[in-house]
C-alpha cells in the first residue's frame, strides 16, 4: 500500500513539473516555386513553440534514398539577406537559425553534431544528411520559433530526429519523425502530463485488483 501511495506522489509531481513548460515542435511546408530549378524540391521550416527562452537544439537527419538541398552559395546558417536578392535560390537553402530563417545578422553558434540523438561529435551537412547541434548568441529568443529550414528532393525517403532545449524544461525535449517522398512528418507523442496520467490510472487498477 506505501508503495503504490508513493509511485502516485511521484507521478503526480512529475506531471505538475511536466505542465510547467511544454514544447510543441511542427514543419511547415513553404513554396519555393519562386525558383525554377527546385521544381522537384520541397522546402520545410522546423518550428518551435515555447514560452520560455530557447537554449539549444540538435537535428540528426538520415537519408536513404533522395537528396538534401545545399545551395553553392549558403552554408549552415542563415543565408545573407543581401545575397539573397541576387542568388532568389539561396532563401531555399537548408541552414539552421536563432528563430528566424528571413533574417541574417544573428547567426547561431555551431556547437558540434547531435550527440544526443546518435550523431557524431562533429557537425555534418551534405546532400545525405545533417548532423548538427547549434544554440543561440542572444538571450531574447523567445516564443514561435522558426530554428530551421531544410529543403529535401521529392525522391528523399529517411528518418529525422529533433532536439529542442528550453530554460522551462528540466530535460531535451525529442520529436522524431520520418521523411517520405521529401515530406518531413513528425510522429504525434503524448504530452508528459499524459504519460503521468495514464501511470496514475494504471497503478490504480492495480490497487483496485489488490482489494479483491
Amino acid at each position: 500500500m506505501k508503495r503504490i501511495l508513493f509511485s502516485l506522489a511521484l507521478i503526480a509531481a512529475l506531471a505538475a513539473q511536466a505542465s510547467a513548460e511544454v514544447l510543441t515542435a511542427s514543419i511547415v511546408s513553404v513554396s519555393n516555386t519562386s525558383v525554377a530549378a527546385l521544381s522537384n524540391y520541397v522546402t520545410q521550416d522546423v518550428h518551435l513553440a515555447n514560452s520560455t527562452r530557447w537554449l539549444n537544439s540538435q537535428i540528426l537527419l538520415t537519408l536513404t534514398s533522395g537528396s538534401i538541398y545545399q545551395d553553392q552559395f549558403g552554408g549552415n546558417v542563415n543565408p545573407n539577406s543581401a545575397l539573397v536578392g541576387v542568388f532568389p535560390s539561396l532563401a531555399y537553402d537548408t541552414f539552421v537559425s536563432s528563430g528566424s530563417v528571413s533574417e541574417s545578422g544573428n547567426d547561431p553558434s555551431i556547437i558540434g553534431g547531435a550527440v544526443n540523438l546518435g550523431g557524431a561529435s562533429a557537425s555534418t551537412f551534405t546532400s545525405a544528411a545533417i548532423d548538427v547541434a547549434w544554440g543561440s548568441n542572444t538571450s531574447t529568443v523567445i516564443g514561435d520559433l522558426d530554428l530551421a529550414r531544410i529543403t529535401l528532393s521529392k525522391t528523399a525517403n529517411g528518418t529525422f530526429k529533433f532536439l529542442a532545449n528550453t530554460v522551462g524544461t528540466s530535460v531535451n525535449t525529442v520529436f522524431t519523425g520520418t521523411v517520405t517522398n521529401g515530406v518531413i512528418s513528425l510522429i504525434p507523442v503524448p504530452e508528459p502530463a499524459t504519460f503521468a496520467m495514464l501511470g496514475i490510472a494504471g497503478l490504480g487498477m492495480l490497487f483496485v485488483r489488490k482489494r479483491k
